[in-house]
Formats: structure tokens, sequence, C-alpha cells
């Protein structure tokens, strides 16, 4: 049995672990990470613009009547230089036209006549929006690791990127063994069992950037654990399977694995719950065999398969846990693994969640996070700081 830090480094020294690179659509890069600086190609604006819609007009004038020599709307392209006593009605965005200096809001503003316009302000700000004062030609706009929001995308595009270097997203091939699991669509009877592992695995996958192959149930049957683990292989950079990662006498996972030349790297790791867990590697592929309980599962995922994804694949930085003091004194009689159970937040203070072991998924619907119990200690007290994973 291994601590959790020693598994995540042997995880994240894995050899065979790739970030590649991959060109998509503007349209397609939501949620994607990219893998180069974005630059502009361009000044923004690109022009100076009104800020609003008014008068453009010569600062030095603004305390005369001044002509309105013409409109200038969005898009269209001022035809009259502004001299002294003049002004042109402008709207938002439009190019401020050659001579003006500023622009007054147009509710300050009365007419005298159809052509002749006095403002009833003592002072006005410009309200002129500077070419580049956005962006220069050549500013970095993005960052490479960014993960792409909508926000994002409205930036690419001003900056005329629309053909988005991202990295390519793992694919995952993901299964559940176990004779005794069926599907969640079905009414299961005893000794049967709703397979819940692969649809929670699979959202985990996927919020984390994976594409995933879900073969969903494979029975407990070593031939049978065998092909789906050599049917994943060549589609994959990884695989990810729950049951099947202790030594019971109908875990034939690890006994497949084993026979396919997988290098297992650990198989017990100190948590609770979830020390069942195997990780190892078969030329350039990564292969976790996590316990067959929900919560456990879910904890292992969190632990092992989120900082190869994200650290690896997506070259971001995972946030360290938070802290929040405990809001009542808990007590354990062993300290040899780290302990995590379900808080939730009130005031700011986390407490324990009633939780019933590691097949009780239910009580993580209500959950905050997940707090750690730290290995080598046997009682938090009531105000200690602890570590909360949201999840």
């Amino acid at each position: 049995m291994i601590s959790l830090s020693d598994a995540i480094d042997l995880i994240l020294d894995t050899p065979t672990l790739e970030r590649q690179t991959e060109y998509v659509p503007l349209k397609k890069a939501i949620n994607r990470v990219l893998a180069a600086d974005i630059i502009t190609d361009m000044d923004v604006p690109s022009f100076n613009k009104s800020a609003m819609d008014g008068y453009a007009m010569r600062e030095q004038d603004f305390l005369q009547p001044l002509q309105v020599v013409e409109t200038v709307a969005a898009g269209k392209k001022p035809e009259k230089v502004i001299g002294p006593g003049q002004c042109a009605k402008i709207m938002t965005g439009a190019i401020i036209p050659a001579g003006a200096d500023m622009v007054v809001m147009k509710e300050v503003v009365s007419l005298v006549d159809e052509h002749t316009i006095v403002i009833n302000a003592a002072r006005s700000a410009k309200n002129i929006l500077y070419q580049g004062e956005d962006q220069k030609e050549g500013d970095l706009v993005l960052n490479e690791g960014v993960k792409l929001n909508p926000a994002h995308l409205g930036i690419l595009a001003m900056a005329g990127c629309t053909v988005v270097p991202v990295y390519r997203r793992p694919v995952v091939g993901l299964f559940s063994t176990g004779s005794e699991l069926v599907d969640p669509s079905q009414v299961p009877v005893p000794p049967q069992i709703r397979n819940s592992n692969s649809v929670q695995i699979e959202a985990q996958l996927e919020q984390w950037g994976a594409q995933v192959i879900n073969l969903g149930i494979i029975y407990d049957e070593l031939d049978t654990i065998k092909g789906a683990i050599a049917q994943l292989l060549p589609l994959v950079d990884g695989i990810v399977f729950t049951g099947g990662a202790s030594v019971g006498d109908l875990d034939f996972s690890s006994r497949a694995l084993a026979s396919l030349g997988v290098e297992v790297k650990f198989n017990k790791v100190a948590i609770q719950p979830g020390k069942p867990a195997l990780f190892g590697t078969l030329s350039s592929r990564w292969i976790f065999g996590l316990a067959g309980n929900p919560v456990s599962s879910l904890l292992q995922s969190e632990l092992f398969i989120k900082p190869l994804l994200l650290g690896v694949y997506a070259g971001q930085k995972l946030p360290a846990p938070l802290q929040f003091p405990i809001g009542q004194t808990m007590t354990r009689k062993k300290a040899e693994r780290d302990l995590f159970f379900p808080v939730k937040l009130v005031g700011h203070h986390v407490f324990p969640i009633e939780y019933h072991g590691s097949a009780h998924l239910m009580a993580y619907g209500e959950a905050f996070g997940l707090a750690c119990f730290p290995l080598g200690q046997l009682q938090l007290n009531e105000n200690t700081m602890i570590d909360v994973r949201q999840v």
C-alpha cells in the first residue's frame, strides 16, 4: 500500500503521456484548452469611433450653435470634414469624422432648427473610443492553457482567429465489471444492482476534457474482460474500469491485465474509501482499475484521473483544496489512511454529512465537497482547518 502523494507522483511521471495539438473551427472551440498564445492581427478598435449617440464636433466650438452637416451611422464612412461651427449627427460605433475631436451626447443637445443645434451643458467628456485603445496589432490577447469560455471565443473572433489551436482531447475507454450489474433502465432484482459507476465516471471524464468510449457492463469472466481491454487498446489513450481492482476470487480484471502484459505500478493506496486502486501501463496506454463501490470510484477518479486529464493533457494547474474549519470534533480508531468524507457548508464551517460507507452515493447528492481526515491523525478538534475538495 502506498501513500496518496506517491500514487499521484507515479501517475504523473508516466513517460508515455503526451500532450498534442489539433485545430478546430472557432464555433467548436468552447470549453477546449488553448494550445498556443493568440496574437491579434489588428488594432481594437480599428478606428476612432463614437461611444454613444450624439454629435461629433470640435471641442473649441463647444459653447456656440453648430450646423449639422451630415449623419454618420455605424458602418458608414463620413463624407464631410468637420470645420469651425459644424458638427455631424453620429450613432454609437460610427467612425468619428475628420476634424471632430469629441462627441456630445444627444440628451444634452437642443434643436434650434432642422440643421442647427445648441448644447445645454457646461462641459462634456470626449465620448470617443480611440483606435487601439483596447488592443494594438501584435498584442497578446489570450494565453496558452486558457480553457475557452464564450467571452474567449468573442476575443478570438475579434483577433481573426477562426481556426483555433487546442490541446487534443484524450480518448478514454470505460467499462464496469460485475455479473450483478444491470443497466440503469432496468429494475434490478436481488442480487442485481444498477450500474451507476459508468454513468458518473463518464460524466467526470467528459467534464475533465476526455472523449469516452463506454462499453457499459462487462461480465465477470476472464476472457470477456481481456476481450474488452484488447478491443479498447488500439482506440484510446487510456482505460478506466470499475470492479476487479482487488484480489477476490471473482476479480478477474487484475488477472486479465497481467495476461496482457500490463505493468502495474500500484494496486493499493492509503485512502478510505478506495484502498483497492490499480494503475498500470501497457506500451503507450495507461490503465486505471477502480473500486466497484460508487463512492470509492467517485473519489478515486477525483484523486487520480483528474490530475492526469487536466494537468497533463490540458496543461492546467489544478486548484489547491479549499480550507475550512470543521464545525464539530471528530475521532476515529485507526489513522493509517487519508479518510475522505462528505461535508455540508453551514456559515463558515463544514460539517460531516451522515454517511453509511462506500456504497452510500446518496450522501453526496447534498454534499458541498469532500473533506480529508489526514493520515496519522486520530482526532480533528472543532475549528481545525481541513482540506475540502469541491466535486
